[in-house]
């Protein structure tokens, strides 16, 4: 064995990437170890098999027509696949092929190049389901980056605040905070650049169209691969209506208290001019403190606003 035909052997046994040599028929010739782990099958039953019988059979006609091109023209193709590994289990690769040729130019066998991208399949499967279910949240669900620039902006957001995605991104993020507290922001990235999060709590934001919108905020902080944090995730449920409730049956609850008041001090002065001067600890006594304990800012158990927020 020549120095050179060591050092691609030694290449071809310790490389990351599984490597197959195959012939024109898809029959394997020779593979390295990395190929037989990615495969599932040990070198022995590899060498008995060919390249067809390991390819997700949803897969095989796209490979068998790039295979076919590359023995006609010579050109090296890229494909992204499954195999059918020993164990019954399934693995994505992505393969780099290339025709081998003979002294005299033609192409006599294939050399497959392997990678294993399972991982990878499964993070884009998974962000791809991740951003389905933001698109379609009743939520308002954005990003935005340490500059306060808004990134993403979901159909829950076009919604609550009035703006569509294409005006909103890459706008600044202040454009829906009222000028109020405009530092609310500033607030919130510096918590996200420490690694907090802020928890859900009332707040307030300007709908596109100038109207106030009552809102509850989440903050969570976003990372990268490195661990770095990049920016903040903020989900926004509208609380408007709750609000607007809440603010009605204040109005009531005084409105109420205002009257009830007044009747009770109306009947008090009844109760005096029927009674008379009220001797201390009798009856009259007592109901005339009772009555007049309202005004004197006192709540009997079940208050007006208990009795309507029961209602």
């Amino acid at each position: 064995m020549t120095q050179g035909d060591a050092w691609l052997q030694a290449i071809f046994a310790q490389t990351t990437g599984g490597i197959a040599l195959t012939d024109l028929d898809g029959s394997f010739v020779t593979v390295n170890q990395r190929y037989c782990e990615i495969v599932g099958y040990p070198e022995t039953e590899l060498l008995k098999l060919r390249m067809q019988d390991i390819t997700h059979p949803d897969d095989l006609p796209r490979n068998l027509e790039k295979f076919h091109r590359m023995m006609e023209t010579g050109s090296s193709f890229d494909i992204e696949k499954r195999y059918l590994r020993g164990d019954g289990t399934l693995v994505w690769v992505s393969n780099s092929v290339s025709a081998i040729r003979d002294n005299s130019g033609h192409i006599i066998q294939a050399v497959t190049v392997t990678i294993d991208v399972t991982e990878r399949k499964r993070a884009q499967k998974e962000a791809r389901q991740l951003a389905a279910i933001i698109a379609s949240s009743d939520d308002a669900i954005i990003s935005i980056d340490l500059g306060l620039k808004i990134r993403s902006w979901n159909r829950g957001a076009e919604e609550l605040y009035g703006y569509s995605d294409e005006e909103a991104i890459g706008r600044s993020a202040t454009i829906i905070l009222p000028p109020d507290i405009i530092d609310e922001e500033n607030v919130i990235i510096d918590s996200v650049k420490a690694g907090g999060h802020v928890e859900p709590h009332e707040t307030r934001r300007i709908h596109k169209n100038g109207s106030e919108v009552h809102i509850s905020l989440r903050v969570s902080p976003i990372y990268d691969e490195s661990g770095y944090v990049v920016g903040a995730s903020k989900i926004a449920r509208d609380i408007s209506e709750r609000k607007e409730a809440e603010r009605l049956q204040n109005l009531l609850i005084g409105e109420l208290t205002h009257r009830v008041k007044n009747v009770l001090a109306t009947v008090n002065a009844v109760v005096r001019q029927t009674l008379g001067p009220a001797t201390p600890g009798s009856q009259e006594a007592v109901l005339q403190a009772r009555l007049e304990a309202p005004n004197r800012g006192r709540r009997e158990p079940h208050s007006i606003s208990q009795l309507i927020s029961v209602a």
